[in-house]
């Protein structure tokens, strides 16, 4: 593991966040505040290698299942079979001395909040 990825899990852990490594996706849970998923657990996850520069460049690709879309959205297939990846970067550099995994996981939150 690297240090990227053990901070981003601590992080994680920190707002009381599990994460699991599956493949190449770490996986975790948010809760959407909107869209077909709004209110609902919803899993999502990020590739262990752009964790490498966590948190002074967040990673470009969210990760979602399949029975999620997310329109207006460049859509690969994800490195999970039965998952998609949205090319949906972080707007900027996250503020590392702040809370980079709030600043993170408001916008997942608000990607996800966007599936139709």
């Amino acid at each position: 593991m690297g240090a990227g990825l053990d901070r981003f899990e601590a992080e994680l852990m920190q707002l009381g966040i599990n994460a699991e490594q599956r493949d190449s996706l770490l996986v975790y849970n948010v809760v959407p505040t909107s869209g077909t998923s709004g209110g609902l657990e919803t899993e999502t996850g990020v590739e262990v290698p752009a964790l490498d520069t966590w948190p002074q460049v967040p990673p470009h690709w969210i990760h979602a299942p399949n029975s999620l879309v997310i329109p207006g959205s460049n859509q690969q297939a994800s490195s999970l079979a039965g998952w998609s990846r949205y090319s949906r970067p972080h707007p900027g550099r996250l503020d590392a001395s702040a809370a980079p995994m709030r600043e993170w996981i408001a916008h997942v939150r608000a990607v996800l909040g966007e599936s139709a």
